[in-house]
């Protein structure tokens, strides 16, 4: 008499870790297509320095950013054998430094 074998499906004994490792990756693959839809630039200026002189830009006041965050590029195009130093400060309402950061 040939016994009849019955089937039970359970996912008691699967590993969710590798599922999520794979999720948090096609977030990540999400957030690199989605982002440059974000960008936009706030300033783009011309400015001719003497060696020793110093200039300051008037400040910038940027508009709020969906996510929340704020990435901020600076960039100096010099001819060659030549250098720079540039700063640029995040000051809050206040004008008190949120952030400085110093390029040369």
């Amino acid at each position: 008499m040939p016994k009849k074998i019955e089937r039970y499906r359970t996912s008691r004994f699967v590993e969710w870790s590798p599922l999520i490792a794979l999720g948090a990756l096609g977030l990540m693959g999400i957030a690199v297509i989605v982002a440059p839809f974000f960008l936009r630039q706030l300033l783009k200026t011309k400015v001719a320095v003497l060696p020793g002189e110093t200039v300051q830009l008037d400040p910038i006041q940027p508009r709020q950013s969906p996510i929340g965050a704020v990435r901020i590029d600076a960039i100096a195009q010099l001819p060659t054998n030549t250098w720079s130093t540039f700063e640029v400060q995040v000051l809050d309402s206040q004008g008190n430094i949120l952030a400085s950061a110093i390029k040369q």
